[in-house]
């Protein structure tokens, strides 16, 4: 019976201490993110510090400058916001090598019609039809081109677009020299 009382004890001395570590661990933890937060926030200009010395006192003073926490709040959302948009678009997109067989105009927009390169099958059946994909104001250009107007018909290319019901969109355009066309486009001849 005074082993059972013995043991007793000690569990509930371990269980003590445990939770003891539990809450110094998490006073440690919070302890340490105010004083990153509080350094980071000097640094922002979140904090506005001044001290009053004189030989008998020492007085500081912390104020927050709220316009400067509301300005970097805002930074952060808006950060957020195009890294989830751009993570949403990237995430919905295609890429197609291949040859650009055309480029044509419907109003403001630009049209370009690419030969997808064949995959590995190049039996007669597995003819690929040439996409349209739209070209808009924000299409990036890498590569031999720089903006649409200097694209070239049976130039090899490799676009990033995405689709929607209206139609395939470019997000970005990137022209290769002929010599850079093994891994890019071939041309089957089939035209």
């Amino acid at each position: 019976m005074a082993r059972t009382e013995h043991r007793k004890d000690s569990e509930e001395q371990l269980t003590w201490n445990a939770r003891m570590m539990q809450v110094g661990w998490s006073c440690s933890i919070l302890g340490g993110l105010a004083l990153i937060v509080f350094v980071m926030g000097l640094f922002l200009n979140w904090f506005d510090v001044d001290g009053i010395a004189n030989d008998e006192q020492l007085g500081l003073a912390v104020a927050v400058n709220t316009g400067e926490v509301a300005k970097s709040a805002d930074a952060v959302k808006e950060t957020v916001a195009q890294t989830s948009e751009s993570a949403e678009v990237m995430a919905e997109t295609e890429v197609v090598d291949g040859l650009l067989l055309s480029v044509g105009r419907n109003g403001e927009d630009y049209r370009l019609n690419v030969k997808p390169k064949e995959g590995d099958n190049k039996s007669d059946e597995a003819k690929i039809a040439p996409l349209e994909i739209k070209v808009g104001e924000h299409t990036t250009f890498e590569g031999k081109a720089t903006e649409v107007q200097e694209l070239t018909e049976e130039s090899p290319v490799r676009i990033v677009y995405r689709e929607s019901e209206k139609g395939l969109f470019a997000i970005n355009v990137k022209v290769f020299d002929k010599s850079e066309t093994e891994d890019v486009a071939e041309p089957n001849g089939d035209e």
